[in-house]
């Protein structure tokens, strides 16, 4: 089963429910935890053959209501990224993990929404498998990323949230190195991919 298949159908299910509600209007801050899937992926110019490879992500964020259709929602998320490559009968694996911290701004229509907004990320770990053998390749990859996020979800008024959201790098993910040659390369490699969240406000009702 696809990843996503759950929570797409649970956001049709709540559907009904979720219209009938209306978000109070008073603005507050409200402490929240997140977990869910995640499809990764490279995108760029030497991106040939890159495929998805499924990860986790969890952390925490804080809701700050701002007015009755604006809020402004900083995460810290622990994520799992990478990629799957294939080349004839050989296949390989990229595993990295990342701490994200995304900086949102959501629209809020009743009780779906609509958000986006730039995400800074610090690379914990980067290793690549090949058959049986993994190597630590941390040092060929940046630090760290900058990129962008956007996505869709329901927020109810008992604190319970689902989340459908993209995110991409704006820079590749590889350090430049010299070549035998002499010459500096810089592939294109930036981060990308898909993630399915489930969230709780544990402050209060939403």
């Amino acid at each position: 089963m696809h990843p996503f298949f759950p929570l797409g159908a649970a956001l049709v299910l709540f559907a009904p429910a979720a219209l009938a509600q209306t978000p109070e209007a008073p603005p507050r801050t409200l402490l929240g935890l997140k977990a869910g899937s995640s499809l990764t992926t490279f995108r760029g110019a030497a991106a040939e053959g890159q495929r998805y490879k499924a990860g986790l992500h969890f952390g925490v964020l804080v809701n700050t209501r701002i007015s009755r259709r604006v809020s402004i929602q900083p995460e810290v998320l622990y994520s799992q990224k990478g990629s799957r490559l294939t080349e004839g009968a050989a296949s390989s694996q990229n595993r990295f993990s990342y701490v994200d911290v995304p900086l949102l701004a959501r629209v809020h229509f009743g009780c779906f929404y609509a958000e986006a907004g730039p995400q800074y990320s610090l690379l914990l770990s980067a290793k690549s498998r090949q058959g049986e053998a993994v190597q630590n390749v941390t040092d060929a990859f940046r630090t760290s990323d900058f990129g962008y996020v956007g996505g869709l979800g329901l927020q109810l008024r008992n604190g319970l949230g689902l989340g459908l959201r993209y995110h991409g790098g704006l820079r590749s993910t590889v350090r430049p190195y010299l070549t035998t040659g002499g010459r500096t390369a810089r592939p294109d490699l930036r981060n990308a991919g898909l993630q399915a969240s489930v969230f709780y406000l544990i402050s209060g009702r939403y």
